[in-house]
């Protein structure tokens, strides 16, 4: 169960990293219903509207190797940063998707958009 909420979360911070910027920005409780409803045991996901990540804050087994998928649903470039793990998509652009594999710590990692830098776009992975 555990595992299924945290990927509905990472789902979420997927589709909202995704959709940045653009006329027609979806609303993002859509966006988190679409992808929690979407998941049943897929690999997790983070997305982005607005330079927003959906989720900004969720849970991972502490010690576990998670990955993580990110996919660019809007039109401006975004990427998923965690400098404390190494871990980097690199810039993906509108329609891009990326996964990243680490070893999820015992305590909080900070993730972030290297193009819009980590004041305006960021969010936090907690040890679950």
């Amino acid at each position: 169960m555990r595992r299924l909420r945290f990927g509905a979360l990472v789902a979420a911070s997927v589709l909202l990293f995704a959709a940045c910027g653009g006329e027609d920005v979806p609303d993002p409780d859509e966006i988190v219903e679409t992808v929690e409803e979407g998941l049943a045991g897929a690999i997790p996901q983070v997305a982005t509207v607005d330079n927003n990540f959906a989720p900004s804050n969720f849970a991972a087994p502490g010690g576990q190797e998670i990955t993580v998928t990110v996919v660019n649903n809007g039109q401006n470039p975004h990427s998923f940063t965690i400098d404390a793990l190494d871990v980097d998509t690199g810039v993906l652009n509108g329609g891009a998707t990326a996964e990243v594999t680490f070893t999820m710590p015992e305590e909080t990692v900070d993730y972030y958009c290297t193009v819009h830098g980590a004041e305006a776009m960021s969010g936090t992975i907690d040890p679950a």
